[in-house]
This record gives structure tokens, C-alpha cells and sequence, in this order.
């Protein structure tokens, strides 16, 4: 009687059963991350498939873009920036356009860092919820919210080179008044500037940071979401197709 009871023990195993349980796999630390994400992406994306983790890169990425908002709201020539477009608005009243250049130069250093973490917010959690949608949708594995989390977090670790020398830019060099997008020399845009400017901000959207964002992208869907192929291109197209279309709209 006793030996059926003692062959019949759990298969979790326990601290009785004799059977050693493996322990969970440790998620990427950050280092593993950005080395990864540059020279093995896809066995960093499959690691986070079994652990998952995004605060690290989250932070890393919000900091680099909070410092380089701030800086460049501080530094920044307000009045080159905004005079040129409200002097070509006849909507605006000539004789306002000194005065609202003087209050957006009070408010810009304020709202410019406050927009940045709104906008950090925004662009992760949401994403994430798509991701997830996607993963329960077209996945052939379980996830979790945190696994979209990383699938949004991390690929954008690919543009660290870009935001930091973006910081280096606005803290070191002549802004003027260019716009943080402006100042990037990684776009076509930088170096070709028709006169419409939807037309500019189209091409600055041609940036191997941004391709190589949605390359990465690709490959966490794949990977760490376990998304069928032709869901993860979907996804990845849409969010490409929002992100463009919400940055050349957003141009004035």
C-alpha cells in the first residue's frame, strides 16, 4: 500500500517527490539585450519568448528621448521656428504673432518634456495591446500582456546609436530653430528638402533606424510572440503605416 502511495507522486515535483525541478529561465538583462539586438536579434527575441522583459529598455529609450526633448526645448530658437509658418498663415493676426512666439517660448521647455512622456506612454502600451490581440489571434504559443511589452519595448533599442547622437546634437550643436526631427543627418530628408513639406516629411521617414525598428519588430512578433508569419508582416506594415502617417499629418 505505501509503495503504490510513494510511486504515485506528484509530477511537479516537491521537495519530497525526488524529482528536481528546473528553475525558470532568467529574462535577458539589458547588456544581453542591446548586444543582441544588434548581433543576434533572433536569439534575443526567442530568450524573451521565455522570459520576457521591457522595463530596461523602455527606460534606457525614454531617458536618451526625455534628454534630448528637454535640452533642445531649452535651447531652442523659438521665434525661427514658428515666426516663418505664422507669418504665411493668413489666418493669424499680424500683430499677435509676437505674442504668441513670446508664450510658446515660456511654455515650450515645460510641455516639450511633459509631451515626450505622454507620448512614451502612448507608444508603448498601446502597440502592446495590438501585439497581444495579435499574439491570441494568429499566435502558436501562450503569451502574456509582458511578452507584447517586450515586442514593443525592445526593438526600439536598435535606434540607441541614433538618439544618442541626437543628444550630442542638441547639447553640442548650433539648433537654430530646426525642429528635433530636422536635426536628425540620417534621412533622406535631411538632404533633400522639395518645397512641400508633407513631401520633406515623407522622406525623413526613410531612415535605416526606423527600417531597422521595423525589421526588429518583425522579428519579436515572430519569435517572442510566436506569430504566424503573414500576421507578424501585417502587424508590423500597420504599425510602420500609422507611425508614417501620424508623423507626416502632424507636420504644419
Amino acid at each position: 500500500m505505501s509503495n503504490n502511495i510513494t510511486s504515485e507522486a506528484s509530477p511537479r515535483g516537491g521537495l519530497f517527490s525526488g524529482v528536481d525541478v528546473a528553475p525558470a529561465p532568467a529574462a535577458p538583462s539589458l547588456l544581453e539585450q542591446l548586444n543582441g539586438i544588434f548581433f543576434e536579434p533572433v536569439t534575443l527575441f526567442r530568450n524573451l519568448h521565455r522570459a520576457p522583459a521591457w522595463i530596461g529598455a523602455t527606460l534606457l529609450m525614454a531617458m536618451l528621448t526625455l534628454t534630448a526633448t528637454t535640452i533642445w526645448g531649452m535651447r531652442v530658437d523659438v521665434d525661427a521656428m514658428l515666426r516663418p509658418s505664422l507669418e504665411a498663415n493668413a489666418s493669424v493676426d499680424p500683430a499677435q504673432i509676437d505674442r504668441i512666439i513670446d508664450v510658446q517660448a515660456k511654455i515650450l521647455p515645460v510641455f516639450a518634456p511633459i509631451g515626450t512622456i505622454v507620448a512614451i506612454a502612448m507608444l508603448t502600451f498601446l502597440p502592446a495591446l495590438l501585439f497581444y490581440w495579435l499574439a491570441h489571434a494568429y499566435g502558436e504559443g501562450e503569451t502574456t500582456y509582458r511578452h507584447a511589452l517586450a515586442a514593443t519595448a525592445v526593438p526600439n533599442l536598435v535606434m540607441l546609436p541614433m538618439q544618442v547622437v541626437l543628444v550630442a546634437i542638441v547639447a553640442l550643436g548650433h539648433i537654430g530653430g530646426a525642429k528635433l526631427d530636422e536635426l536628425l543627418p540620417f534621412s533622406v530628408g535631411f538632404f533633400l528638402r522639395p518645397a512641400n513639406i508633407k513631401v520633406v516629411a515623407l522622406l525623413r521617414q526613410v531612415n535605416p533606424f526606423f527600417l531597422a525598428v521595423y525589421v526588429m519588430t518583425y522579428f519579436a512578433l515572430r519569435h517572442t510572440l510566436r506569430v504566424k508569419p503573414a500576421a507578424a508582416w501585417s502587424g508590423t506594415l500597420l504599425c510602420a503605416a500609422a507611425a508614417i502617417a501620424f508623423r507626416v499629418m502632424a507636420v504644419r
